[in-house]
């Protein structure tokens, strides 16, 4: 005997054939017309489930920026199940990752007070390099010379920077024009947004960002988000000849050559478990800065050192005093993007002072120290800018500048910094 099953006319079951048979339908027309395929199907249901993923993500850890890596990888790179996959063992490494691995041997202390490197910090010497000399400028590759500057310059690599520079001095009203201030010294991508206000420059220039030096204390920070960035001469992982090199030889000035207290974190952040990502790198940076600041309360300068990727065909270098020298890019985020607006998550207090900062090193850059600096470069995102109110990230050279170089690039980028936070320009327009 057959069982029949009636239908009735509110019920759900009848509600479901309807859907289905109505999507099948579709499906048949759809596809007799080759408007859609089963591959399509299969892409609409892995985005909306992506989607789903990366909405979790985002209401989990609203202040990190896996969340931002969770997306790229759902966009580019994963299917669903590698999302998830990931998503479980980079969660595990995340939480066990800092306690774990930064040891206190990674934090090295210049103490002027202690250490005696006077006749060391000039390790660098000058070098012929046969390559031709070639920097960014207006989209074209030229040739740059640098002009004498109002600086007197020890054995050691110290400058004094003092009176007026010779390189360019802008005007009040041309730097309270927002087009002009853009157009000078920004580079935006689309995918960030800057809006007028970000960049006023009388209050921008009008912040002080000086600070009483106290060379008892430990007053500057100096790490590498990205600590296995090298150069052209570098040897992949060797810290004393990559970024991490450089980062030592800015501590060094700044301690002995400026009377600056520092601690200098060498750990590694994009290399975790013998895994290159980099992508994670701010999410362990950001854990072990909040612990290193939590330690040492008197820090009031955090500097993220990079090296910037360009095509190989570009070098980024300008001669200082006579040694050939890396160019370098102060960086920052603004934590809005084009399509977006303001990301909440990301959001910043000290996004004005961040501002302030790199464009009074910018324009005392470009007085003391022409064709040192490139454009300021502006971004979507946060990079742990918000630690402190003097937070820079800061690009030396690239890939295709040698170690000599961007260790010279210390030297003017010491002098500036000590310019700007020992309050001898006040910088007021």
């Amino acid at each position: 005997m057959k069982r029949v099953i009636l239908i009735g006319k509110n019920s759900h079951k009848n509600k479901i054939v309807a859907f289905l048979v109505t999507v099948f339908a579709f499906y048949v027309v759809f596809f007799s017309l080759k408007l859609i395929t089963f591959d399509d199907i299969w892409r609409l249901a892995n985005g909306s489930v992506s989607e789903w993923i990366y909405n979790i993500t985002i209401s989990k850890t609203r202040s990190s920026y896996r969340t931002i890596s969770y997306r790229e990888y759902v966009n580019n790179k994963k299917t669903v199940a590698g999302v998830l996959i990931d998503s479980v063992n980079n969660t595990i490494s995340y939480y066990g990752y800092v306690k774990k691995n930064v040891k206190e041997d990674r934090l090295v202390v210049y103490d002027p007070n202690k250490l005696n490197i006077n006749d060391k910090v000039a390790e660098n010497t000058i070098k012929e390099n046969e390559t031709e000399l070639i920097v960014e400028q207006k989209g074209e590759d030229v040739m740059e010379e640098q002009k004498e500057v109002a600086a007197s310059v020890g054995g050691n690599g110290i400058m004094k920077l003092s009176g007026a520079g010779t390189g360019t001095v802008y005007s009040v009203e041309n730097l309270s024009d927002f087009n002009f201030l853009m157009n000078t010294f920004y580079v935006v991508p689309k995918r960030a947004s800057v809006i007028s206000s970000d960049l006023c420059a009388s209050e921008l220039l009008n912040i002080d960002l000086s600070i009483e030096k106290d060379s008892t204390v430990p007053q500057i920070l100096i790490y590498h988000t990205h600590s296995m960035e090298g150069f052209s001469d570098s040897i992949e992982g060797n810290q004393d000849t990559n970024i991490v090199a450089v980062g030592t030889y800015l501590s060094k000035l700044l301690s002995e050559g400026y009377g600056y207290n520092v601690i200098h974190c060498t750990e590694s952040f994009d290399y975790v478990n013998g895994v290159l990502d980099r992508s994670a790198a701010y999410t362990y940076a950001r854990t072990a800065l909040e612990q290193i600041l939590a330690d040492n309360p008197t820090i009031q300068v955090v500097l993220d050192i990079h090296r910037d990727g360009v095509n190989e065909n570009l070098h980024l270098v300008t001669d200082v005093n006579g040694k050939q020298t890396s160019q370098i890019m102060f960086f920052n985020g603004v934590s809005r993007t084009s399509a977006g607006g303001d990301i909440d998550y990301l959001y910043n207090k000290y996004k004005k002072q961040n501002l302030a900062m790199s464009l009074q090193m910018k324009l005392l850059a470009d007085e003391y120290f022409p064709g040192f600096t490139r454009k300021n470069y502006i971004d979507a995102y946060q990079y742990n800018l918000d630690l402190r109110e003097r937070s820079m990230l800061i690009e030396v050279g690239a890939q295709t500048n040698s170690l000599s170089e961007a260790k010279n690039a210390m030297e003017p980028l010491a002098a500036l910094l000590d310019r700007l936070l020992s309050g001898s320009d006040d910088g007021e327009i």
